[in-house]
């Protein structure tokens, strides 16, 4: 019996070094690799000279449609899940919004709130 808990606590222990190594590795993955906003960037026209070595030339957007595309792709809909018919859609619920308030109207809000929270005193 002393020894199947034996056995058992060892187990126990490895598992637990082991999921830690693991995490430990994954997190080094991660922060090693690049998203897809990093590769857009090192390939759009904001990149770095250390990006222009010979092997990265290819992979250069070679000109502004090709990089807003891949913008829209690989960042916005592939990071963010964000589509353009879903910022069309949102624009036009905008527009049809009546309700809105103006900057007058939104500062005396907040300058309401703020003397509730006793964050001015005048």
């Amino acid at each position: 019996m002393a020894s199947f808990v034996a056995v058992r606590l060892v187990l126990m222990r490895s598992a637990s070094w082991l999921g830690l190594v693991l995490m430990v590795f994954d997190f080094a993955i991660d922060y090693f690799s690049d998203d897809n906003f990093e590769t857009w960037l090192k390939r759009c026209a904001l990149r770095t000279d250390k990006y222009l070595m010979p092997h990265n030339k290819a992979k250069i957007y070679q000109n502004p449609e090709q990089q807003s595309s891949a913008y829209k792709d690989d960042v916005l809909k592939d990071m963010f899940n964000i589509d353009d018919e879903a910022q069309t859609n949102n624009n036009q619920a905008n527009k049809d919004n009546t309700n809105g308030i103006g900057v007058d109207e939104a500062l005396a809000l907040i300058e309401q709130d703020l003397h509730k929270r006793v964050f001015l005193h005048v």
